[in-house]
This record gives structure tokens, C-alpha cells and sequence, in this order.
């Protein structure tokens, strides 16, 4: 796989080391990250997981405080609070014994994997969930509207991976949650032992995991996005990856100079986010089988307070297992567009060939308008907002190359020219 960037590079120690106190953004092909937790109790044995009875209360505490799932019901009252350490507020929220354990995502979803194919109960409980099709959901649709079934399973499904996690890894090193050196160890043994099973017995899943790239190069990938995970962690921010094999319509509003179609691009809210059902917008294989690998962090705090971030980018309010089993084009991250180059259309009718990256007729005008378009009074002219994304992706996009390593620090490389 070619990975040379297509302008000079300048060779940073770390993805996050220039992070301002204002925004963090690294940069991967199709989906965002949002962080994880283990919900532990603490015995005089150690941790163990949180018991059913409790859980309910625990999931309610994660999936209402916890970004980006907080976007969908922003408090101003809180925003600073979770802003300046969201752990931290969580375990405020928490009621004792319960303990919210840091856990790097892409860590997460490999334990979803291994449930999948090592446990019997976990798999078929994985294989109930239907498909979760947000984009009709943002449109309204009743019909199509989360079924209280699909929730009780997600919350069900939830406690039993929470259960397997706890057992099936080793215990924290400290008391807020995984240091990298175990997250890396662990995640070692999960693809090791996902490999023995895919030599033995290939599935689906394990084809869509080891079929598009070599064994090296997945742990290499898989390395980077928990390392890039636990420093935006430590900055209380928010990690979207995308892979593309093209860098214009990314550093651009439109897809090319000829037209005024503007492009919205798209970045994952997790690396295996969409992997069940939409492998296409899956964040993991549009980066195993692109040349350019980037990753952006979005600063929670300007996010929630509709600054900065907010002006640039959409995060959809999903959690992982949300993402894991979500469809269509709404369900992952994307970048905002300009209204200037948008026809005047009706609310209820539906985008039509009128913005690049969007399936045909997959949302209608007024999803588009509240989700994706940026705010005009803060860019009046699509032209003013083009500059704006540039000097943001200049500063804040990153992009590595999986192939250069150097024992435990991998290779950080920032594109400071852009065209």
C-alpha cells in the first residue's frame, strides 16, 4: 500500500503533541470516535462488572452524558462541567459502587469481534439486532423510529458486552481506567487469537477484518487509532477517522473546480462503526483499502458549545453499538457544506444529486438543512467558509504512515501544504 504524502511533511513524535488549548483534530477514512467505558464495581478482589440490576441506571448515565450522544440534548448547565472532564462528571453521576473505567475504543469494538466469534450467547444476541437506518429517523419517520425492541437490545446487548470485557481483560492499572501499554498488549492478544480463527475457519466478519490488508499492517493501523484514542482522551476530545485515495474534495467545499456541487466528506464515529451492516461507510475498510489514512480530533468543549468544531463538522449522537449496527449517510460524521450552493428546495423534498458524497435521495432538505449545512451568519459566502475549513484542516489534519515504525511509537506525519 502507497502511503507517501503528496506534499512535504513535517515529522512529529506524537499525533496529538500540538493540540491548542482551543481544538485537537488527527485525521482516517470514514468514521469518528467517541470514548468508552467499562462500568466495574470495586470489590476487595478487584474490579468485577457492574450487576444486571444496576446496569439499566449506568446506561441511562452513559448514553445521556457521554459525547457525542449528549449532542442530541445539549445543557448549557452541564456542557462546562463534561467539557473539562467528562469522566470525571460521569463518576459524579454514578451512584456508588459503580465505576466508569476509561477503555480506548477500537480496544471496544475488537472485544465486540472476539464476542462475536468465541461466544455462542454473545453472537446470537449480536445477530438479533436489526439494522438502525438513522437517516429516516432524522427524517421522521415513525415507522422507522428506534422500536423500543431495538433499545432493549442495544441496553441488553450493552451489559452483556460490558460483562465480557471485564472478564475477558486484564485488570486496569489505574484507577481511571487502561494505561497504553496494557490497551496495546490486549489488543495484541485480541487480533492474535481473531487470526487463529480466520485461519481455521474464515466468517464474514473475520473476512471483512484480515481479507483487505496483511496481518502486520492491521496491527499497525489498529496501533495508531488506540494510541491516537488515549491521547485525545487525556484532551477530553473526540477522534474521526477517514481514508480516501484523493486529497481535494477533502480540503474543499465542492468536488471539483469545474462545478459548484458542494461535497460533504465522510469520517466515521468509530473505526468499526457501520462494520454489521454498511461496510462501504465503514471507517476500518475504507482506510485498509485507501492510500491516505487521516484522523481528526474534535475538541468537546467547542463542539457542544457550537463553536469552532461545530461550524465544520456533524457528529451524529450514536454510541458505539449504535454505530456498529447503523446504515445510510447520516450515521457517521461528515463536513458541513455552504447553503450559497444549495438550489431552494422544499423541506420535505428530497436531496437529489444536489450534494456529492450523498446517496440519491437519502435525506430529505430539512435533515440536510438542520444537520449539515454551516451557519451563514457566521460564513457569509461559500468562499469565506472554503478558507476557514482549509485553515482548520491545515493546522489540525494529520495522516501516517502505517508502514514506518519504531518499536512502540509509530511515525506521525502533519500536511502543512495542503493542494
Amino acid at each position: 500500500m502507497k502511503t507517501k504524502a503528496p506534499a512535504p511533511t513535517t515529522k512529529i513524535t506524537s499525533p496529538l503533541c500540538v493540540i491548542k488549548a482551543s481544538t485537537l483534530l488527527v485525521g482516517l477514512l470514514f468514521n469518528a470516535i467517541t470514548a468508552e467505558y467499562l462500568f466495574v464495581t470495586q470489590t476487595d478482589c478487584g474490579y468485577k462488572p457492574v450487576q444486571q440490576c444496576d446496569h439499566p441506571t449506568a446506561y441511562r448515565i452513559y448514553t445521556t452524558y457521554t459525547f457525542p450522544m449528549n449532542t442530541a440534548h445539549p445543557n448549557p448547565q452541564i456542557t462546562n462541567d463534561i467539557a473539562r472532564n467528562e469522566q470525571l462528571f460521569l463518576q459524579t453521576k454514578l451512584p456508588t459502587p459503580i465505576v466508569a473505567v476509561y477503555i480506548p475504543n477500537t480496544l471496544y469494538e475488537l472485544l465486540v469481534l472476539h464476542a462475536y466469534t468465541h461466544d455462542i450467547h454473545l453472537k446470537q444476541k449480536i445477530c438479533q439486532v436489526k439494522k438502525i437506518e438513522y437517516d429516516r429517523i432524522l427524517d421522521g419517520i415513525a415507522s422507522y423510529t428506534h422500536p423500543l425492541t431495538t433499545k432493549n437490545q442495544l441496553r441488553d446487548l450493552h451489559y452483556c458486552i460490558n460483562t465480557y470485557a471485564v472478564q475477558q481483560l486484564s485488570a486496569p492499572q489505574t484507577s481511571s481506567g487502561y494505561t497504553q501499554a496494557q490497551t496495546h498488549a490486549e489488543a495484541n492478544r485480541l487480533v492474535n487469537a481473531l487470526y487463529a480463527t480466520y485461519q481455521s475457519k474464515t466468517t464474514t466478519a473475520l473476512e471483512r477484518l484480515f481479507g483487505y490488508t496483511d496481518k502486520q499492517q492491521l496491527h499497525t493501523l489498529l496501533h495508531t487509532c488506540i494510541t491516537y484514542e488515549h491521547e485525545a482522551h487525556a484532551a477530553n476530545c473526540h477522534v474521526i477517522y477517514r481514508g480516501t485515495n484523493e486529497w481535494y474534495t477533502d480540503r474543499h467545499i465542492k468536488n471539483s473546480p469545474q462545478t459548484t456541487t458542494p461535497h460533504s466528506c465522510s469520517y466515521g464515529l468509530s473505526l468499526f462503526s457501520g462494520f454489521q451492516f454498511d461496510s462501504g461507510a465503514c471507517a476500518f475498510l475504507c482506510m485498509a483499502t485507501s492510500q491516505y489514512k487521516k484522523a481528526i480530533c474534535i475538541n468537546k468543549a467547542a463542539y457542544l458549545s457550537r463553536k469552532n468544531d461545530y461550524a465544520f463538522f456533524y457528529i451524529p449522537p450514536f454510541n458505539l453499538l449504535e454505530g456498529f449496527f447503523s446504515v445510510g449517510e447520516m450515521f457517521h460524521a461528515r463536513s458541513k457544506i455552504h447553503p450559497e450552493h444549495l438550489p431552494l428546495r422544499s423541506q420535505e423534498q428530497r436531496v437529489n444529486n444536489e450534494v456529492n458524497g450523498l446517496c440519491e435521495c437519502a435525506i430529505t432538505y430539512a435533515t440536510l438543512y438542520n444537520s449539515l449545512v454551516t451557519e451563514h451568519d457566521l460564513f457569509p459566502s461559500a468562499s469565506a467558509y472554503e478558507s476557514a475549513l482549509t485553515a482548520f484542516l491545515r493546522t489540525h489534519e494529520y495522516h501516517y504512515n502505517p508502514l514506518s515504525t519504531m518499536s512502540n511509537t509509530l511515525t506521525e506525519q502533519r500536511q502543512d501544504h495542503l493542494d
